[in-house]
């Protein structure tokens, strides 16, 4: 099993990424049922309740995160998420519609949205792969040998995907 204390550190790191991406849905949430509309991906009827579902669920997962409820669950459910925003920034870059906001800005100055690029897309590979060392174990002598080597790759996935957003493909 990873140290526990990389473990906690996955963990809050999630938490925190989910919570503040749920209050900034939250409380410019014209402009992400907006977001949401421009992605072309979902029925104009499910923009409104998706744009209130969405950062509920971002809110409770994170909270999940934090307070180390329902492990497992949190990990899939989380992956899931993030698989689905691939999946619709992906599908976007294929139709050639890079000019959309990605709706993942926090805390950048009005009019600097992020756009749409093939970055984003690893960024939230690397968190989807990530999000599984909260449950990893591995017998001792595979501790011993790869665990650091697991944790460190790991960590500098994060490191990189937390850049990834600033590389424009």
């Amino acid at each position: 099993m990873l140290d526990p204390l990389i473990l906690k550190l996955v963990s809050i790191g999630f938490g925190l990424l989910l919570l503040l991406a749920a209050v900034h849905k939250l409380t410019a949430l014209p402009k992400f049922r907006a977001t949401l509309t421009a992605y072309e991906i979902m029925p104009g009827a499910l923009i409104a309740p998706a744009s209130i579902l969405v950062p509920i669920v971002e809110a409770l997962l994170g909270a999940a995160w934090l307070f180390n409820i329902a492990p497992t669950f949190v990990a899939m459910t989380t992956a899931a998420l993030l698989g689905s925003y691939l999946f619709a920034i992906a599908i976007n870059l294929l139709r050639g519609r890079i000019h959309i906001d990605c709706g993942c800005t926090m805390g950048t100055a009005a009019g600097r949205d992020q756009q749409l690029s093939w970055g984003l897309v690893a960024r939230n590979s690397i968190l989807i792969y990530g999000r599984t060392d909260r449950n990893r174990t591995h017998d001792r002598t595979s501790h011993r040998i790869g665990g650091l080597r697991n944790a460190g790759g790991r960590l500098a996935g994060y490191r990189i995907a937390l850049r990834l957003p600033q590389i424009s493909c």
